[in-house]
């Protein structure tokens, strides 16, 4: 009788190691809710993936992107800590814009003359 409980311990045994490996991979599911402001994640949340570093739009998406709203003779003159500073015509009269480098987003506007 010894020896069958021994191996029947043993046959019990490795059915357990073996069942271990399978019961550690299954995945886990979690649900939660937040209230008030998510903790910040480090990185900023951007509008499309053509830029694969940053997921910023393009340049040549932002000058599109102003055409498509009637600006024309687009051209950049600078990029400050604010944006991209460009130049461009509307309805007949000359603007500087100041436009978010990553969204496009026209900031500030002022007219101009243009020599």
């Amino acid at each position: 009788m010894t020896k069958l409980a021994f191996g029947a311990l043993a046959i019990a045994s490795m059915l357990v190691l073996s069942a271990l490996p399978a019961v550690a991979a299954q995945p886990s599911i979690s649900f939660g809710i937040q209230f008030g402001n998510p903790p910040p994640t480090g990185a900023p949340l951007y509008l499309d993936n053509s830029n694969n570093q940053n997921s910023c739009i393009s340049t040549k998406s932002i000058f599109r992107r102003l055409s498509h709203q009637g600006y024309s003779n687009l051209d950049m003159t600078d990029h400050s800590d604010q944006g991209l500073v460009i130049d461009a015509r509307f309805n007949h009269h000359w603007y500087e814009l100041i436009v978010d480098d990553c969204n496009g987003d026209i900031i500030d506007r002022t007219r101009i003359s243009h020599n």
